[in-house]
């Protein structure tokens, strides 16, 4: 049985979230990145990265829940198409 797909997301549909100073954007990554905490990665394994690497991502986000399933759900093989 292939993974699940998630649906199609138009990134400029997506309303920007404000956050307001002395907020903590929140960041989950690999352990093997534990002593760099502002990894770009060029890996093209989530979403928004480069396909070719021309560039890093760093994934943060607003509040925790969001960090782990920009993070961790790759890994279950859903795959945005």
């Amino acid at each position: 049985m292939p993974p699940p797909q998630l649906p199609p997301i138009a990134v400029d549909e997506i309303p920007p979230r404000v956050l307001t100073s002395g907020s903590l954007p929140q960041h989950v990554s690999r352990l093997e990145h534990q002593h760099s905490p502002l990894h770009f990665g060029r890996h093209a394994y989530h979403r928004f990265d480069a396909s070719d690497g021309g560039f890093g991502v760093l994934y943060l986000a607003a509040d925790l829940a969001t960090a782990l399933i920009e993070s961790v759900f790759h890994a279950h093989g859903w795959q945005h198409t």
